[in-house]
């Protein structure tokens, strides 16, 4: 049990709370002056980051409609990109996660997401190679011909 702060706990009675993580939505049940009756409902949310995922092809910067990504590493379940390739959340401050983001026929690719609860709007592009379009090579200094790091 801790405080949640003066949003959540007032002075006044406040119970019924109840909290949807993944919608950053929930609502608080409290007699504190100010409200219209007797008890009222609160709806409150945590201070979040907007963040929207947009994964495209790597060979032509096309949208890849249907891909997966997995939050099975941040304790949720999968959810797939819209027909513009995009998946729209939002984080609550604190949150750090590694995503999987796969599509059948494409490699997969990991991103890791974070929020600082600033109420930003964050957008992450990731490009997702075909299998066998995948681009094979080396970077090289163009005076020297040298690898570079």
């Amino acid at each position: 049990v801790f405080h949640m702060g003066n949003g959540i706990n007032s002075q006044r009675d406040d119970y019924g709370f109840i909290f949807d993580n993944v919608r950053n939505l929930g609502y608080v049940v409290s007699n504190r002056p100010g409200g219209r009756g007797n008890e009222d409902l609160y709806k409150v949310t945590r201070a979040a980051d907007n963040v929207v995922i947009l994964v495209k092809n790597a060979s032509d910067g096309s949208p890849v409609a249907g891909a997966t990504i997995d939050f099975s590493a941040c304790g949720e379940g999968a959810f797939q990109t819209d027909a513009k390739g995009a998946y729209n959340l939002q984080i609550v401050q604190g949150l750090t996660c590694n995503l999987l983001i796969q599509k059948e026929g494409y490699l997969s690719k990991s991103l890791q997401i974070s929020a600082s609860g600033a109420r930003e709007t964050k957008e992450f592009q990731v490009m997702l190679s075909r299998i066998g379009e995948e681009y094979l090579g080396r970077v090289v200094n163009y005076s020297t011909n040298l690898p570079l790091e």
